[in-house]
């Protein structure tokens, strides 16, 4: 455990490592977040300007908390740090980029409520549990898909293929109705900046130079598409 201020070695060997990759395994309770917030701040004294500092975590809760820890031991600096989830980094991403790939800059992002009505709609289901499990399928669908299904261009009845003819037309449909609306879900904020990463290489180098220290909070819960 790490004490109100004083870090133990184990974790002043984290603190004091900025240059490199590190993975940190800690339990629960550990002062994990207090140890990467150290670190951040670390950095910082290193000379690495805050805003080419990137902080990501997978929660809103995890966000928010390291918002707050660093508020607290940087507050000049804290402003200019991003510290993000993975789907607010993508949204702000797409943002600034909508228009490279064809989206509307002033899309909303719908939760899993607004989806899960949308399918109920579209595949005729009326159990609960049927609707989140063919949203499951439909953005399992898109976390996996190749550099090939990456393209603008590609298909989507052809992305949706591995759910089955009628339910990979039906999901085209649900994702054409989405767009028509202006919508993305979850999974498409993380599917469209890799599509425009992948077809874009001056976008990418662009967003590569914006940040010269990353890291990651709750990396066991990303899947490889955010990874």
């Amino acid at each position: 455990m790490m004490s109100q201020n004083q870090p133990n070695p184990e974790q002043l060997k984290i603190i004091n490592y900025i240059n490199g990759a590190l993975l940190i395994l800690a339990p629960v309770g550990t002062g994990k977040t207090r140890v990467l917030s150290s670190r951040v701040v670390n950095a910082i004294k290193q000379g690495i300007p805050p805003e080419k500092i990137l902080c990501l975590t997978f929660t809103n809760r995890a966000a928010k908390e390291m918002k707050e820890r660093l508020a607290q031991m940087c507050p000049q600096q804290f402003r200019y740090i991003t510290i993000k989830t993975f789907h607010s980094l993508c949204t702000s991403i797409l943002r600034i980029e909508a228009k490279n790939i064809g989206l509307p800059a002033d899309f909303v992002v719908y939760d899993d409520t607004d989806c899960k009505g949308l399918i109920k709609e579209i595949f005729g289901l009326s159990k609960d549990r049927d609707i989140q499990n063919k949203l499951s399928q439909i953005a399992d669908c898109k976390t996996k898909a190749s550099h090939l299904e990456l393209s603008p261009n590609y298909p989507l009845q052809q992305l949706f293929l591995p759910l089955g003819m009628r339910d990979a037309r039906l999901a085209s449909k649900y994702q054409t109705i989405l767009q028509e609306r202006h919508g993305l879900d979850f999974a498409d904020l993380i599917f469209y900046v890799r599509s425009l990463f992948h077809s874009y290489p001056e976008i990418t180098q662009r967003w590569k130079q914006k940040f010269d220290f990353i890291q990651v909070d709750e990396v066991q819960d990303t899947h490889l598409s955010e990874y």
